[in-house]
């Protein structure tokens, strides 16, 4: 890796923010910072803040300009009530964007990393069942490593954690994830092979099987990099006895203190119902016959692995843009003189900049927001981890449409896609706050002409839109269309 690859990988989860250095060839991983509050309402925007700070202060140090620093978020971010006013700060203060990503996208970075973190004469398996259990939400994935990086053949999330663990229908979603898992793995029409394993990141389960290697004393990296492993039959058993006896937990013998403790049981607790309901369901392999090992790659190492292996076509694109948008740029001011459409170009760099970079950490096939206009006066916008958000249609203004598509993009969402049924009025409006918030629209084109077939205030929301943009947001495409984004 050359040294003007060198970057930073930052990870804000439920329970802490992580930070992982790419910095001359070598990696450095840092102490992760733990929050004092779930995002589950609100996380602390001064505390998130602080520690963004530090860490890239510490970038910083390791030769890693500011530009080079990648923030992602998961779970605890997706369901923070203040995410937008965190993002706003951190922007402000930093110059970096916070980047959300979906579960599906955090599944799939997280399979990378963990097993990135794998000695590759230890994971002879063809397939990997991999489960990832945080602070807020579980990823469950079927791996096919005969590709590098490892294809995701079937995924789903489900929102338990640390964090939360037992409610009343957790049976309900544990037997609808699983069910959902399984009819993935089907319809892809995969082979599970023989040798498939079994890899779980989560310290708890790493406590679980350190324990009956009794060695001095507990190191997921030291259980993870000798690959001690148990049969799944024995892991689930030892899950339940810990429940069971879950007011009595030998501290000792799993080294545990007070502020592990719930958390270990919250995850003990996760992974027995999944096996379980695995078990139910019969998951296509014998589970009998596969043995668990556990590894300490997450989000930040696998984002790390991909940025690692692709910066030098970002930076490419970047470049490819800025020639464009200078050449441009200086026959405006030529034939104009007008420095308003200067800085114009400035700030669209600017936007592409974050655009590119978000719409790399949070890609995920076929991820788009799906509008649907219903008889019932509703519109239903379907997402990738949410069933349906309604809202009325006869409500003024564009406002509940413009928050509606910048909640899409804080999911993960990239581009919007009209069903056939939607109305040409209810397609510019929210064509209108796309052009706001920058997603793409993937079958839908703008003509003016269709500005004579709908209501004057729709007519006045979609050229308020396109005043002072319509210009540079048809260069951004071309920049787009020619760099193949």
């Amino acid at each position: 890796m050359s040294i003007q690859n060198n970057f930073c990988v930052i990870d804000i989860g439920t329970n802490a923010i992580k930070c992982k250095l790419f910095s001359n060839g070598k990696y450095i991983t840092l102490r992760n910072k733990f929050l004092s509050s779930s995002g589950f309402d609100n996380l602390d925007k001064d505390e998130v803040l602080k520690y963004l700070q530090e860490f890239m202060e510490e970038a910083s140090n390791n030769n890693i300009s500011r530009s080079k620093v990648y923030i992602c978020a998961t779970e605890g971010f997706r369901t923070s009530t203040n995410q937008q006013e965190i993002n706003d700060t951190v922007f402000q203060e930093t110059g970096r964007r916070i980047h959300i990503i979906s579960p599906k996208r955090e599944a799939y970075l997280s399979v990378i990393g963990g097993l990135q973190e794998i000695p590759a004469d230890k994971l002879t398996a063809k397939n990997v069942l991999y489960i990832e259990s945080g602070g807020g939400s579980t990823e469950i994935s079927l791996a096919d490593l005969s590709s590098r990086p490892p294809s995701i053949v079937a995924t789903v999330s489900l929102p338990f954690g640390t964090k939360r663990y037992d409610t009343k229908d957790e049976n309900a979603i544990y037997y609808q994830a699983v069910k959902d898992f399984l009819k993935q793995i089907q319809k892809s029409s995969f082979i599970i092979d023989d040798s498939i394993a079994c890899v779980i990141n989560s310290t708890a389960a790493a406590r679980v099987i350190s324990a009956e290697y009794t060695p001095p004393r507990f190191n997921p990296k030291i259980t993870m990099l000798k690959q001690q492993k148990m049969s799944v039959p024995r892991f689930v058993a030892k899950l339940r006895e810990i429940i069971v006896h879950k007011e009595n937990i030998p501290s000792e013998k799993y080294w545990l203190n007070e502020q592990d403790q719930n958390g270990f049981i919250g995850h003990c607790h996760i992974l027995n119902k999944l096996f379980f309901e695995l078990k139910k369901q019969r998951f296509p392999a014998n589970l009998n016959s596969v043995r668990v090992s556990t590894t300490i790659g997450g989000v930040k190492d696998g984002l790390g692995f991909l940025l690692e292996n692709s910066l030098d076509n970002i930076e490419d694109d970047l470049r490819n843009f800025v020639l464009e948008i200078t050449e441009r740029a200086s026959h405006s001011f030529i034939e104009k003189k007008n420095t308003e459409v200067c800085r114009g170009w400035l700030k669209q760099y600017q936007d592409f900049y974050e655009n590119r970079t978000h719409r790399y950490l949070c890609k995920t096939e076929n991820e788009h927001l799906e509008v649907k206009d219903e008889n019932d006066n509703h519109i239903i916008y379907e997402t990738s981890h949410k069933v349906s958000v309604k809202c009325n249609k006869t409500s003024t203004g564009n406002k509940i449409y413009e928050d509606l598509i910048l909640n899409a993009k804080n999911s993960g969402h990239k581009a919007v896609r009209f069903s056939d049924e939607v109305s040409l009025d209810l397609k510019l409006r929210i064509y209108s706050a796309c052009i706001k918030h920058g997603l793409e629209m993937q079958n839908f084109q703008f003509d003016e002409k269709m500005l004579e077939q709908v209501s004057p205030s729709t007519q006045k929301i979609v050229k308020n839109a396109l005043n002072g943009t319509e210009l540079q947001n048809i260069i951004v495409n071309q920049c787009r269309n020619r760099s193949g984004l």
